[in-house]
């Protein structure tokens, strides 16, 4: 092949539709001269005669009207393709465009049931023209029509006699049709052209970058390197990527390594398919991969990416070491402050635009993507007012769109919580209520205490906010942390580390990865539920096992003490956590048990005011020596008989929910403590 493929300067560009309508006319205007010889053959073989026109005039004149080389010529500039291969091309593509073709092929090679062009044919064919000289390596495995999968060979008694047939995507290009082969639309996705990409300037800078690497180097001088990009947020990754492809006006089409092929011949197929299409369509592959350092320890990763030929860039959560040399690697962090802010600016229109004190403090909370931010911005405009309530000093819709935002990504990796709980619906000591609220004030201060008053640059770690719960179950654990995202306005998510946690070496950490990153944009709070799981004491490491697991430990706590919103560990236990890790954590909080006074309070505000009730007595109520979770459940146990039974909630109701709770924990009703609740 001759040229440059980095700029296209023989690949098929958009056509006009006059192209495609002369070149369609021209191509059919070439097949109709093999069908006239397919005509004299058979006549021949019948004993008749049958005259070939010989006037190419129309032919001549429709190349030279077409504004740029036909499909044909194209096509055989690209592969290098000798006058006969492309009469072979043309037997086949007859084939498929002709009705008749078929019964003319199997009457020329004498075989009723060979409905096909064969090689046998083709040479037949090409003998009886002058300009054209039969070549025994066309056939070969090696020459271009079989290499680049051009033509299919059929099985048959011999290659000379086997059926062929034209691929699919080769028909297209010489009719003048775009489009991936039909093998590769299964395994990629294809970018569209038209699609916007906003960079904001650090990202822009990384893909000018990329963009004046691929100029500089060309297949025809030396191999493009590897461009790794690496960072929590693949979309941003991804819209560099395409932005520096489309600089180059390279079509872009993305693959993830989940959707490779695992058999090697299939993978094989696959690498052949995608450098023919690139030599088609000027093209640049995108690679998503979760992990690309152990993907470069495949062999099959490895080989496949040695022989792509084209503009190649990795995406992924963290860089590959391997093959530094023949890479060059970037990483792709979050949007600066200031640029979100800008970008927030650009976003709204100049009469809806926020002040700069409430973009500021959105800024403080959410690290968005630009796409994430226009989309918030349009959202807002479109469906409310400047007049709108506010939250935080903030616009309430402009708030919760931000919000909406960042859960896509968890939504996938975590189950969110309804937080409805408000502060006042906590009974606790007082010493738990204010940690609780020195635990809030902290992350309200966050960005002035961190950035303004200059801590961050002076500590540089352990700037996230961590926290242990402790406590029984229904001791108000995972309401307090409602209550801390209630008050927050901040979504809630919990995630449980029994089901987190694998036996598989390396996979907690990608797990807890995952859910880190996807929770960084929003400033979430995350709720780990069940952290006996992780959290044994194993400063006696006396295998393996526990050293890796002192290693997960360390990790979930390193990523813990990074995290920019709050990250909790619950736990029933808090004896069964070793102390060394829980110097690490910022708050601990122990959820005792309620004694009279609390669960009275407790008792007194679990009814809501719409609830109809007939002579309850709290005290007697508080007697009964329950959590707060047990109260939750006997007080909407009770509601339900009452309702059923059309009456106010009454103590009977509420000792037949009681009986039904304490039943479900196969444990008498304490008769001293539900003594006097029904005359």
């Amino acid at each position: 092949m001759t040229g440059n493929l980095m700029t296209g300067n023989l690949t098929q560009p958009k056509m006009s539709a006059e192209w495609l309508t002369l070149n369609r006319q021209l191509l059919m205007g070439e097949l109709a001269g093999i069908y006239h010889r397919l005509q004299q053959l058979v006549a021949q073989q019948q004993g008749q005669t049958y005259d070939v026109p010989t006037d190419l005039s129309d032919l001549v004149s429709l190349a030279e009207r077409l504004s740029s080389p036909s499909g044909l010529q194209q096509l055989s500039q690209l592969f290098n393709l000798s006058a006969f291969e492309q009469e072979i091309l043309l037997l086949c593509t007859g084939a498929e465009l002709s009705i008749g073709w078929g019964r003319l092929c199997a009457q020329a090679q004498g075989k009723p049931r060979l409905q096909a062009p064969t090689f046998e044919l083709a040479n037949i064919l090409v003998e009886r023209r002058e300009t054209v000289s039969p070549h025994w390596s066309a056939f070969s495995a090696a020459a271009p029509l079989r290499f680049w999968h051009m033509i299919e060979v059929g099985p048959g008694d011999a290659l000379m006699t086997s059926p062929l047939r034209i691929d699919e995507r080769i028909l297209r290009y010489l009719l003048g049709l775009e489009g991936l082969d039909a093998r590769l639309v299964r395994r990629l996705k294809s970018i569209s052209g038209n699609e916007h990409i906003l960079l904001v300037p650090s990202h822009q800078k990384i893909c000018d970058r990329i963009v004046n690497l691929w100029r500089q180097r060309t297949p025809l001088s030396q191999p493009l390197p590897i461009v790794q990009l690496w960072g929590s947020d693949f979309g941003q990754q991804r819209g560099i990527a395409t932005a520096a492809a489309k600089a180059l006006n390279l079509s872009v089409c993305c693959l993830r390594t989940g959707q490779l092929p695992h058999d090697f011949e299939q993978q094989q197929l696959l690498i052949e398919l995608w450098k023919r299409e690139a030599r088609l369509s000027p093209m640049a592959l995108i690679v998503e991969c979760d992990d690309l350092g152990e993907q470069a320890q495949q062999p099959l990763w490895r080989s496949w990416l040695e022989v792509i030929e084209t503009p190649l860039v990795l995406i992924g959560r963290e860089a590959s070491n391997a093959d530094s040399q023949t890479s060059v690697s970037y990483e792709v962090n979050a949007p600066t402050r200031e640029e979100q802010h800008q970008l927030w600016q650009e976003s709204f229109s100049p009469t809806q635009c926020p002040t700069d004190q409430a973009l500021q403090k959105i800024t403080d909370q959410f690290c968005l993507s630009a796409q994430q931010i226009q989309a918030a911005a349009l959202q807002t405009m479109t469906e409310v007012s400047t007049e709108s309530p506010t939250v935080n000093g903030l616009f309430s819709p402009l708030w919760n769109s931000c919000r909406t935002q960042t859960r896509p990504r968890l939504d996938d990796l975590a189950e969110r919580l309804p937080t409805q709980e408000s502060w006042d619906d906590l009974v606790l000591p007082e010493a738990q209520s204010q940690t609780l609220a020195a635990l809030i004030a902290c992350l309200r201060s966050q960005h002035k205490v961190y950035t303004d008053w200059g801590f961050a640059e002076k500590q540089g770690r352990g700037l996230g906010m961590s926290a242990l719960f402790s406590g029984i179950s229904g001791t108000g654990k995972t309401m307090a942390a409602g209550a801390i995202a209630h008050t927050l306005q901040l979504d809630l998510y919990r995630i449980d580390l029994s089901s987190v946690v694998s036996k598989y070496i390396g996979e907690t950490e990608k797990n807890l990865r995952q859910v880190f990153d996807a929770a960084e944009s929003g400033s979430v709070v995350l709720l780990f539920d069940e952290a006996d799981a992780l959290f044994g004491k194993r400063s006696d490491v006396r295998d393996s096992r526990d050293r890796y697991a002192n290693m997960e430990v360390s990790y979930l706590l390193q990523r813990m003490e990074s995290y920019q919103g709050l990250a909790i560990l619950t736990t029933n236990l808090k004896e069964s956590i070793d102390p060394a890790f829980m110097r690490r954590l910022r708050f601990i909080v122990k959820f005792p048990a309620p004694d009279f006074d609390q669960r009275l309070a407790i008792w007194q505000r679990i009814f809501p005011t719409q609830t109809p009730t007939e002579n309850l007595n709290y005290r007697k109520l508080a007697k009964l020596n329950v959590t707060g979770g047990l109260i939750r459940n006997i007080a909407l146990t009770a509601a339900f008989l009452a309702a059923d039974s059309n009456k106010p909630v009454a103590m009977a109701h509420v000792l037949q929910a009681t009986q039904s709770e304490y039943s479900k924990l196969e444990r008498p009703v304490p008769a001293m403590e539900v003594k006097g609740w029904v005359a």
